[in-house]
């Protein structure tokens, strides 16, 4: 029996031997090529499957999270618009924040956008939900929409920033002293969500309660009398 004695041949061999026992899958080139240098390393022929199943996973904990906070703040707020406005803002927060590794060529864990998705969302819709509930209030004791909006991020802006700044304090000390890379990257990811997230909802969801505040008036109970 001849054996391959050259090194990249012997590379390049395991390549075609990893590709052809991973069967179909719809990853793209780029994470193609990750996960069979992974494989390569490892010898971990599960990592494929890992991967893919994480995936699924981020989609089917994203729905389902999005939904569980949907129902209760629907009930809480008395509201069908509010909520939809309220997890459109932290969404776009996550969305900036899962954005950025893209343009800094960062490498993350693939379990990142499951625990990203879901801990962020989590831990800073209590910062939409404190400036609305001052909004709601503002408008049933009659203030227009303006000065609804002005007293309730004035009296919650303080509140917002300093849970903000303690989340990212918290998570940004273990990210930066943990020596294991996976956990260092969550970290870094969660404490700049957690600045994110603050900046979107003192600056964007005051400009959705000002231009969706007529549907908001509709859809809430207790709010169809205000005068817009």
């Amino acid at each position: 029996m001849d054996y391959i004695k050259n090194p990249m041949e012997i590379e390049n061999t395991s390549m075609k031997i990893i590709e052809g026992e991973m069967g179909e899958h719809n990853f793209t080139k780029e994470e193609l090529s990750i996960i069979k240098r992974t494989i390569h390393t490892t010898a971990d022929f599960e990592y494929k499957d890992l991967v893919e199943i994480s995936d699924h996973d981020f989609n089917s904990v994203n729905t389902v999270s999005i939904g569980i906070i949907f129902v209760i703040m629907m009930f809480v707020l008395k509201s069908i618009s509010l909520p939809v406005l309220l997890v459109i803002a932290i969404e776009f927060a996550i969305f900036i924040n899962m954005g950025i590794p893209y343009y800094t060529n960062t490498t993350i864990p693939f379990i990142a956008s499951i625990v990203i998705g879901t801990i962020q969302l989590g831990a800073t819709i209590d910062y939409a939900i404190l400036i609305t509930t001052k909004y709601i209030q503002n408008r049933k004791d009659g203030k227009d929409k303006k000065q609804a909006v002005s007293e309730a991020l004035g009296t919650s802006i303080n509140s917002i920033i300093v849970s903000g700044l303690c989340f990212f304090g918290a998570t940004f000390g273990v990210g930066a002293y943990s020596k294991i890379e996976m956990i260092g990257s969550l970290c870094t990811l969660m404490s700049r969500g957690a600045i994110i997230s603050v900046i979107v909802v003192i600056t964007v969801l005051p400009a959705f309660l000002m231009i969706f505040d007529k549907l908001v008036c509709k859809t809430t109970i207790g709010m169809r009398e205000v005068k817009n």
